[in-house]
């Protein structure tokens, strides 16, 4: 613990997200998480394939404004994976969960963007390390994923909370 609730303040919010084809599909779960869940994270931990690294850009500036939008200072950390291999994959997210958690702060994951193998090691990591929050925003259809979030009619979108769903005993 880093005493940070010694000391009056709520610990860190820190959020772990993959990049999608389009930024909206990851930009929609932390908006909807804000929005929604009042989940303002401070962090935003971005793990992209290597062939996207450098198409990112607009990417994090749609975290950063999301961040800003919600009084956070932008704070977006990239991370860059070969999404084949669910070794690497896993390896990062499980040292992200484990060293955050060490800091004293509060995860969630968001295992709505990414592609399968990186989806796996995600969602792998959150049934082991137990993070706070898993965020999954549903949005029927393809026709809006590259949509902002308020341009999507909210009766077809559902954030879900798996943490909240689901019995982790039971798993």
């Amino acid at each position: 613990m880093d005493g940070t609730e010694e000391e009056g303040r709520a610990p860190p919010k820190e959020y772990i997200t993959q990049s999608y084809r389009t930024p909206w599909g990851t930009i929609n779960p932390l908006w909807a998480a804000a929005r929604d869940r009042g989940y303002r994270p401070d962090t935003v931990h971005l793990i992209t394939p290597d062939e996207e690294a450098d198409d990112v850009g607009a990417l994090v500036d749609g975290l950063e404004a999301l961040q800003e939008a919600f009084d956070r200072e932008p704070d977006v950390q990239l991370y860059s994976d070969d999404p084949e291999s669910f070794e690497d994959t896993a390896a990062t997210i499980q040292g992200l969960i484990e060293d955050r958690h060490a800091a004293g702060a509060k995860v969630a994951v968001d295992i709505t963007p990414g592609r399968t193998i990186p989806k796996i090691a995600l969602f792998d990591a959150c049934l082991r390390l137990d993070p706070e929050h898993i965020f999954y925003l549903s949005v029927p259809g393809y026709d809006y994923r590259p949509k902002p979030y308020l341009k999507i009619p909210f009766r077809l979108q559902k954030l879900i909370d798996l943490t909240e769903e689901v019995d982790r005993d039971g798993i």
